[in-house]
């Protein structure tokens, strides 16, 4: 796993953005769902990547993201 911090992420509505670089997204998504609250299920991006958000603690929004595995 890999995190990102971005500062500031003009065109994308915040001023900030925290990224988490996974292997395979759809199982932290199975892994994370039951258990914290999921913003977005995970869709695979025109850009090539597969993403989920989620809120931290403090409500600012972490995106997942790995590879389009095709499941």
């Amino acid at each position: 796993m890999e995190i990102t911090l971005a500062n500031p992420m003009p065109g994308h509505d915040r001023d900030a953005c925290v990224a988490l670089r996974v292997n395979d997204t759809d199982l932290y998504y199975n892994e994370w769902n039951p258990k914290v609250k999921v913003l977005r299920a995970p869709k695979d991006e025109d850009w090539g990547a597969r993403t989920f958000d989620l809120p931290d603690a403090s409500g600012n929004t972490v995106f997942v993201m790995g590879p389009v595995t095709g499941k």
